[in-house]
Parts: structure tokens; C-alpha cells; sequence
């Protein structure tokens, strides 16, 4: 029989042997059939969702650590969800987009609704299919899964994939030195570094002037950090003479933070003048205003 899609049809059955004994009827069935995907409701890695196409080709993670995925669905085929399963998608082109894709787990049962997984360092995308008991199947995308030649009326909202930036090393600091090159006390000295990661911009660099018991904000040289690699600075006053020893550090985007890294340099006093040498001075001094004095 061409049932009709989403409409149910009641059935019986009975049997006869091959004397024409019949069995009596067995208890009433309800037959329907289901054409209607699932939807995806709701999908957030570390906590972090989009909607619209273009609003999740914008939408980023970054994370030093593992990353749960969770989700939420609905059914109204009516056949129920059969499994879920979790995929992770790389960039081997690098044109900034997925195209190879795997799937991370085997299939999960209906009543699981996350996970968690814990990939290296590199750059990612993560997304779901959802199957129902019928074989219906859709992606996070709100399209079919791909061998599921299906279709239906069903509205629904492109929920992923979501990129995901995994970071697990520090960053790093070099390049770093004072100006001016020989300062007196009386002078400020400005301290500046390079500061460089590999996969987030870099947060924040500090600068400490007394062995890292306090530590004094950097700017970045175009006063906002956001890049992957940042030269920074910053003016510090009040530096007795003698060598001096300052440590910069920094912490990328997920807090991963970089050694502290040192720099020593000279601050050099003003010249001393003894006190008969001065009254020398000024003694002469004394006598060449006295002369012009009486040449007028």
C-alpha cells in the first residue's frame, strides 16, 4: 500500500494453514510513515553557538583545553531519534574552510546529548548528524545527510559547523631592548619587545622592574592587541643607577603564558663635581662678570 507520508493506516493480522484453519485476528497496529528529518534545536561547543549561515562562518572558539560538545533535538516525523553522530572537519586545502571531515566517536544513542573531545593543536570544525528510526537524516546544517536522498517541508535554522581553535603552547617573547641606550636616572626608559603564538592573537605582555614582585602593563606599538604577533612597549620611571634587570611576559588569547624573559642594561648617574672644583667654577665665573662689568 502507498501510504501517504505522515498519515497512519491501522492494520491486523491473522493466519490459515493449508486446510483453511484460521487463526482469529491479532490485536490492531498503527502503520505510519515518517519522511520528516530531524531538527537540530540547539548546537554549542564550549558553551559557544551561531545561527544563519553567515553568522557561524563567523563564529570562533579558542580553547587550550578539551572541547564538549552538546546539543538538542526534535523529532516530528514521528518515528523517534535512532543515534546522533559527532564530526570534525580540517582545512587540507587552507582556503579557510572544511573539506575533509570525520566522524569522532561511534554513533551515540538518543538519550546522549554531548561530548567531549581533546584533538591537538591546530584548527577545526565540529558538526552533527541526526538520524531518526525511518533513516531520515539531518546535519547541524539543516540539510540531508549525504546518502539520504530524502526531503521535506521543515524550516530550519543553519546551526554550525563551528570553528574551533585549539592552542596549547605558550607564546613566545624576543627581541627585547631600551632606549635610550645609555640612560642617566634622569631619564625614562622604554622597554619594548617582540611577542609571538602560533595559533591565538596575543592578550596581554607585561613588564616587570623588580624581579616580577609587581608587574606593569605593555601597549601594543598600534595600541590593541589582536594579532599573532604584537611588538609592545612601555616607559618606565624612577630607576636608581647600577644594572638593571627587567622581565617581560605575555599570555595569548586562552592563557597559555610565555617564560619570563630578561633584559639587563646600565643606568648611569649624572657626574659628580666636588665642591672645591665647583667654587672654582663659580669663583671664575664671579671674576668674568666682574670684568664686563667694569669694560662698560
Amino acid at each position: 500500500d502507498n501510504i501517504p507520508d505522515t498519515s497512519g493506516r491501522c492494520w491486523k493480522t491473522k493466519a490459515q494453514d493449508e486446510f483453511g484453519a484460521e487463526s482469529g485476528w491479532s490485536s490492531k497496529r498503527t502503520l505510519k510513515k515518517d519522511t520528516v528529518a530531524p531538527t537540530v534545536d540547539s548546537f554549542t561547543v564550549n558553551g559557544v553557538s551561531c545561527e544563519g549561515e553567515e553568522n557561524c562562518q563567523k563564529t570562533e572558539v579558542a580553547t587550550n583545553s578539551a572541547i564538549t560538545i552538546t546539543w538538542t533535538v526534535s523529532d516530528t516525523g514521528g518515528s523517534g531519534i535512532e543515534h546522533y553522530q559527532v564530526f570534525q572537519g580540517t582545512d587540507t586545502t587552507e582556503d579557510g574552510s572544511p573539506d575533509s571531515w570525520k566522524q569522532i566517536s561511534p554513533n551515540l544513542s538518543s538519550d546522549i546529548t554531548s561530548t567531549t573531545t581533546d584533538p591537538g593543536e591546530g584548527t577545526y570544525w565540529y558538526g552533527i548528524h541526526v538520524s531518526d528510526n525511518a533513516g531520515n537524516c539531518i546535519t547541524e546544517k539543516g540539510e540531508r545527510c549525504p546518502g539520504d536522498n530524502g526531503s521535506d517541508t521543515v524550516s530550519r535554522i543553519v546551526r554550525g559547523p563551528i570553528k574551533v581553535v585549539v592552542d596549547k603552547s605558550p607564546p613566545t617573547v624576543s627581541n627585547i631592548q631600551h632606549s635610550p641606550s645609555n640612560p642617566s636616572i634622569f631619564n625614562e626608559v622604554t622597554i619594548t619587545a617582540t611577542a609571538s603564538d602560533s595559533f591565538t592573537e596575543i592578550f596581554l605582555c607585561q613588564v616587570s622592574k623588580d624581579g616580577g614582585e609587581t608587574w606593569l602593563d605593555m601597549t601594543a606599538s598600534d595600541e590593541v592587541y589582536d594579532e599573532l604577533t604584537e611588538n609592545v612597549e612601555k616607559n618606565i620611571k624612577t630607576l636608581n643607577s647600577g644594572l638593571k634587570t627587567v622581565k617581560v611576559k605575555c599570555r595569548d588569547l586562552v592563557g597559555n603564558f610565555s617564560d619570563e624573559t630578561t633584559h639587563t642594561f646600565t643606568v648611569f648617574a649624572p657626574p659628580v663635581v666636588s665642591t672645591d672644583k665647583a667654587l672654582g667654577i663659580l669663583g671664575t665665573q664671579a671674576t668674568l662678570n666682574g670684568n664686563l662689568e667694569s669694560d662698560y
